[in-house]
């Protein structure tokens, strides 16, 4: 099935936890005594906390219903505890992953009653109006709908709407939707869709088309509108428009929240993008499609008719339905971009598999390329990190600095002070790890003496939120391939649409999303027979809101990889 844009605003497992971090820290234990006519109202605020972190724990792992038989007693109606309303909460999301909807209505129906001021109590509208639209109980899910505040959670409601309401056949029931409701467009629109699929409709109906159509802008919705598709596929180039696929893992059906709130970020951008293109007489149809971490995700797209006619894949994301939409797209001729991957092993012995951001060898490459131009020594001390990216990032910096002639005095996993030798004479020294690693490894340089050597390192080993100035302002470059430039004209713009049509600020996600469409597009607007050719000057091009694209010499990695430097209070490349 495809799947539109969707924000969904359930909170994960552990948010809640952590807003409670006022209550004070123990050693995870539970003990719950009841002795007697005992119970939770009677503990201390420290019990009390223990016994919900358990059950937000049991929710974690899956056990819904242990989870909620360990909340139901914190729900009292006696409990005037702080954590009440967050235990509501969990019971109601609990029952709601257990397909217990009643149960979940009526749980944050008590929440609603007696926490009206709860800080999250926009959060948990959002959830009583998924359960709502669950049994299809419109008009309550509309009703809660429209006393949401939240701009985020609004703007995620609007898929939420959509996916719910496109299904619905029955005109009556849309009719009376639309009277109760006449400021949802999703209803309007599902309704001028129904009228003119009929194949015989009355006067009366026709009229309430054409009206509904001229007060909401509407465009023709027929054959564009089924299962959720946001456009029709159309044979290559036939029309004119090209068709791109994007295959992200919206999560719609899990209700998932923040965890891939960059998801619908990026397809927020693209959006933006097709629209900015149809401006311009170059029409972009753009297929959203629901596809997670299963092989089979993408397995059951194969029967969607005329997949094989899309122009561009945009995704998977995770290896196990790429497997299957790379072998599919290779056989149908069909460009496929990676938008987050730096994966190299992706782009090996293809020529229509892209990368839009850099390999890290491309990453290593750059930056040494660089330091070779700032530094006079060819030698290097390499230094990572305790996680996976780290240790792979480092091993691209070691082999692509052997490539190009450099001396490896040191290759490290940096545990404490000792594993940075006490005289070294490095021309540079690069490292990678969390976000709290590039403080640790400028710390210990400084102990060693070594405050003066040029040092080069990826962006996410700093904090850039708490990371002293002090430290920026040293010989420090960082590869920053989710670098915006805020004074840029391009991001100006984009931020003043996005923030236009979303009521947010975008993120690097909005950004790329954005980048993505116009350059594919304007790739492909000459036809797949010259579009090697166009990607081969692609450098040329300087219109995007982020660093761009270069394709030149038939590669298939972006070669634009910003390295930056702080001057003067803010980040400016270094390099071209």
């Amino acid at each position: 099935m495809i799947y539109p844009e969707t924000r969904n605003t359930i909170k994960n497992s552990f948010v809640f936890s952590q807003s409670l971090s006022n209550f004070h820290s123990m050693k995870y234990f539970v003990f719950l005594l009841f002795l007697g006519g005992s119970s939770f109202a009677q503990l201390s605020d420290n019990a009390y906390l223990l016994a919900y972190k358990d059950a937000v724990q049991l929710y974690a792992n899956h056990q819904f219903d242990n989870a909620k038989a360990r909340l139901s007693p914190l729900t009292g109606s006696g409990n005037d505890n702080p954590v009440v309303p967050y235990a509501l909460y969990y019971h109601a999301l609990c029952s709601y992953e257990l397909s217990d909807y009643y149960q979940s209505r009526v749980k944050l129906r008590d929440l609603f009653t007696r926490f009206p001021d709860w800080e999250k109590i926009d959060e948990a509208r959002y959830l009583y109006v998924l359960a709502n639209f669950k049994e299809n109980y419109f008009d309550e899910a509309f009703s809660n709908a429209e006393r949401i505040d939240d701009q985020i959670i609004k703007s995620n409601l609007q898929t939420a709407e959509e996916f719910y309401i496109k299904p619905v056949k029955s005109i009556e029931l849309l009719k009376s939707l639309n009277e109760k409701f006449p400021n949802e467009k999703i209803i309007a629109e599902t309704l001028v869709h129904r009228i003119q699929e009929k194949p015989y409709n009355t006067k009366q109906e026709l009229q309430l088309s054409d009206l509904l159509t001229n007060r909401y802008k509407l465009k023709d919705t027929s054959n564009a509108f089924e299962s959720g598709k946001s456009g029709n596929f159309s044979e290559s180039f036939e029309d004119g428009t090209i068709d791109i696929g994007v295959f992200l893992p919206f999560d719609l059906k899990n209700g998932n929240v923040k965890t891939n709130q960059y998801v619908f970020d990026l397809y927020a951008g693209m959006k933006i993008a097709a629209e900015e293109l149809k401006t311009q007489n170059k029409p972009v149809n753009l297929v959203a499609f629901d596809v997670g971490k299963e092989t089979e995700d993408f397995g059951r797209l194969k029967s969607e008719k005329g997949l094989g006619n899309l122009d561009v894949f945009i995704g998977p994301l995770y290896p196990g339905p790429n497997k299957e939409a790379e072998a599919f797209a290779m056989k149908n001729k069909i460009i496929q971009v990676h938008p987050l991957s730096n994966n190299i092993d992706l782009i090996t012995d293809t020529k229509t598999i892209f990368l839009a951001q850099s390999s890290f060898d491309m990453q290593a490459s750059k930056a040494l390329t660089l330091m070779m131009e700032k530094t006079k020594e060819k030698t290097v001390s390499i230094y990572f990190g305790k996680y996976r990216k780290d240790s792979i990032m480092a091993a691209s910096y070691k082999s692509e600095a052997l490539k190009l002639g450099f001396k490896i005095l040191e290759y490290k996993k940096f545990i404490s002070d000792n594993s940075i030798g006490l005289s070294l004479k490095s021309g540079h020294v690069f490292f990678t790890g969390d976000e709290e690693f590039g403080s640790k490894i400028i710390r210990t340089l400084g102990l060693r003496n070594y405050n003066f050597v040029s040092l080069v390192s990826t962006s996410g080993s700093f904090n850039f939120d708490k990371v002293s100035r002090n430290v920026l302002q040293r010989e420090l470059f960082l590869i920053y391939p989710d670098f915006v430039d805020y004074e840029k004209d391009q991001v100006k713009t984009f931020k003043k649409a996005f923030q236009k049509e979303m009521n947010m600020i975008p993120s690097y996600y909005a950004y790329l999303g954005y980048d993505i469409v116009i350059f594919y597009s304007k790739m492909l607007m000459e036809g797949k027979e010259i579009f090697r050719l166009n990607m081969n000057d692609s450098y040329l091009l300087d219109e995007f809101t982020l660093c761009g694209f270069d394709y030149s010499g038939y590669s298939n990695d972006n070669k634009k990889v910003p390295v930056v430097k702080f001057n003067e209070g803010h980040f400016e490349v270094q390099n071209n």
